[in-house]
């Protein structure tokens, strides 16, 4: 993954120390672990169709060795989309926003970080299959892995395919209850936000959000000054 490099020059990001990158592992393989559970709600969305599972010590240590923990400062942009480079963001502490453009309107598919939201995603293995810019919102500890690592450890360790599933059936429903988002009004959309997680909400910038649920930066500014009012 050689994306970055050049933003280490650019004093837009540094590698984490080990011990830094031993509690972000811990808290990941804890969140596999529980892939049963949706950790936003609280509540169990998936059907428990297949048995729980169990890591491997020897698949957490070659996990480790195949990825690369980076800190993006806020404001660094990272393109991760390359032909012959293709990679998976595996967690993100912190907060990032993915940005693209659809049909030459700029949109924000998708948030990460550890924020409990149906707009912030922890898929686990966010794989970038499209051209995206990757912006730091804020500064934000990042886990990313080469696809072709995770074909070899697939082949390698049934907990990666266990993995894989079980976080893909969790995205179906977090995109399923996103769609019912645009069938909403400007308000409702924001106050169903809002209403998930305040914090988050609040913490998004508004040119961000605004490209996210599909509307004008101004609309975000004015209902945001309606909710300080209430408050």
């Amino acid at each position: 993954m050689e994306s970055w490099k050049h933003l280490v020059k650019k004093g837009e990001i540094e590698e984490l120390s080990l011990a830094e990158q031993d509690i972000m592992f811990g808290e990941l393989f804890l969140k596999y672990l529980n892939l049963n559970r949706d950790l936003c709600f609280g509540n169990k969305l998936l059907e428990k169709d297949q048995q729980d599972f169990d890591l491997s010590c020897e698949f957490k240590e070659e996990f480790r060795k195949h990825c690369i923990v980076l800190r993006l400062k806020k404001g660094a942009l990272m393109n991760l989309y390359k032909k012959k480079e293709c990679i998976h963001i595996v967690t993100v502490k912190g907060l990032i926003a993915a940005r693209t453009q659809y049909r030459k309107i700029d949109d924000v598919p998708f948030f990460m970080g550890e924020s409990n939201s149906l707009m912030c995603e922890e898929e686990f293995f966010m794989f970038i299959k499209s051209d995206l810019d990757i912006v730091a919102l804020e500064d934000s500890d990042c886990i990313f892995i080469n696809m072709q690592e995770v074909d070899l450890l697939k082949k390698k360790y049934h907990e990666v395919m266990m993995i894989l599933v079980k976080a893909a059936r969790l995205s179906m429903i977090k995109l399923h209850k996103r769609k019912e988002l645009w069938r909403l009004s400007a308000e409702e959309k924001y106050n169903r936000m809002y209403t998930e997680n305040p914090t988050f909400t609040s913490r998004l910038p508004a040119t961000e959000l605004a490209m996210h649920l599909g509307l004008d930066e101004y609309d975000i500014w004015a209902i945001r000054n309606v909710v300080r009012s209430w408050n």
